[in-house]
């Protein structure tokens, strides 16, 4: 059963790995997001290298993708941001599916 995922989900998901998007901007489409967050690769990219990709460590992003798509995309930060996206909901679907079977397996669940 595939499950939904809109990017208010993932922006949520972004920002509990401390990505710290701006909040105030719209993150509404796909698109929007995408900017955003390669906005903030960008900006860790040049700023903070290290703590960048510390922090794609902790999200359990594949370091083979984002070092070809360092070396070899056309713009680096949009398919960095990319690669972080698709790991995100990733994790966002795999949360949904667990908690559905959770709940359905408590609702099976004979009272004691």
């Amino acid at each position: 059963m595939p499950y939904a995922v809109n990017p208010k989900d993932v922006f949520i998901q972004l920002n509990k790995n401390e990505f710290e998007l701006d909040t105030q901007k719209e993150h509404n489409s796909w698109e929007q997001l995408r900017l955003l967050v390669a906005n903030k690769v960008a900006e860790l990219m040049e700023l903070n290298p290290g703590e960048f990709f510390n922090m794609l460590y902790i999200m359990d992003v594949n370091e083979d993708k984002i070092n070809k798509a360092i070396h070899e995309a056309d713009a680096p930060y949009f398919a960095v941001a990319d690669i972080v996206i698709e790991r995100e909901t990733e994790k966002v679907i795999s949360r949904k599916q667990y908690a559905n079977y959770f709940d359905d397996v408590e609702s099976e669940a004979e009272p004691w």
